[in-house]
């Protein structure tokens, strides 16, 4: 496996599955004939039963409002009832919620509002990128300038303390969820702010993705994908790259592989930073034989808390080979979200 091949498989980690969405199309009637028919006009968030909304914040000193899309059990936001918070963190890239064309429109979340029964399930949109595309790949000056694991923190930390304010969000259960990126996102956001009550992460790392890469390229040696010379040589040149990048870490006109140099050096923190400082419950779904997110950076999770002596960690090693809990075209996601949710019921708080 070459080196842009083993780091393009974890930047588009959020891309490898999606569910098919049928949509219905609804033709508004146009008097003008000479209107182009052609262009499509992009659906609306209620369209797919999520209700937008935008929480105020600020960026480099100018306004710069954070798009959030909410549902209560898979239709739209009903506030009339006080209900327990998901807060849910999607993976990497610069991809719409939604996107496609009609009538094949796919959504790029692995879990959405329909998974989480009673609950008000909330998602934040990437800076810089609608809510609806054509295109995968929809990224933007804004989303260049502004993606890193600190505006990503900042920005659940921000939407957060406006969501406890609601009356229809019951504080005694604000639940963080997020997968592969946004597994190193939500440990932070629960790190930093004293609101979440639980955190779940699906095929999280907890070690750097620096360590996450190279440990890509040793496991791709013995599985014989590369020989022992090839495999030495892409890691020097991983090596290469990461002096590179911690040479001007705050570059956002220099990138590799897809992503900025500013986004790079802030996730190839360790998030195992983060969960060292958490008391509130934890559920870990590893998967066993992950391309993107090597197993033994979620298992150095279950052995540090082991270490400490931590006693707040459900940690579940899942025997599958696909970063989004699949193997052999078996999909396991549905038996890991009962799982979480089992969880979820039976787990106390910390607080």
């Amino acid at each position: 496996m070459s080196c842009q091949s083993t780091v393009n498989m974890l930047l588009r980690s959020c891309l490898m599955f999606v569910f098919l969405v049928s949509l219905q199309q609804s033709q508004a009637q146009d008097s003008s004939a000479n209107k182009d028919k052609s262009r499509q006009v992009a659906p609306k968030p209620e369209r797919f039963g999520l209700t937008p909304f935008e929480v105020n914040s600020s960026f480099d000193g100018q306004p710069d409002p954070l798009h959030c899309f909410a549902s209560t059990d898979g239709g739209p936001l009903d506030t009339s009832q006080q209900l327990p918070l998901v807060l849910y963190f999607q993976g990497s890239g610069a991809t719409p919620i939604f996107y496609g064309k009609s009538p094949q429109i796919y959504c790029s979340l692995m879990f959405d509002g329909r998974d989480f029964k009673g609950c008000h399930y909330v998602v934040i949109g990437k800076p810089g990128v609608p809510f609806f595309g054509q295109e995968e790949d929809m990224r933007s000056e804004a989303y260049e300038t502004r993606l890193s694991l600190e505006y990503r923190v900042d920005a659940a930390v921000t939407v957060l303390q406006e969501l406890v304010k609601k009356p229809w969000v019951d504080r005694s259960k604000v639940v963080l969820v997020g997968h592969s990126e946004g597994a190193d996102v939500a440990p932070w956001v629960a790190a930093k702010s004293p609101l979440p009550t639980h955190l779940a992460v699906l095929s999280p790392g907890a070690l750097s993705q620096m360590t996450d890469l190279t440990l890509m390229k040793r496991k791709a040696m013995l599985r014989g994908e590369l020989t022992a010379e090839e495999c030495e040589r892409e890691i020097a040149e991983l090596n290469a790259a990461y002096k590179k990048i911690f040479a001007a870490p705050s570059a956002t006109d220099q990138s590799w592989y897809g992503h900025t140099y500013l986004r790079w050096s802030t996730f190839f923190r360790p998030a195992m930073g983060a969960y060292v400082q958490l008391d509130v419950p934890i559920f870990a779904a590893v998967c066993r034989d992950d391309r993107n997110t090597p197993c033994e950076s979620g298992e150095a999770l279950q052995l540090e808390f082991t270490r400490l002596g931590k006693q707040n960690l459900t940690y579940q090693m899942w025997p599958v080979d696909h970063h989004f809990i699949q193997s052999d075209g078996t999909d396991r996601r549905q038996d890991v979200l009962a799982a979480l949710n089992d969880w979820l019921t039976n787990s106390g708080s910390a607080k």
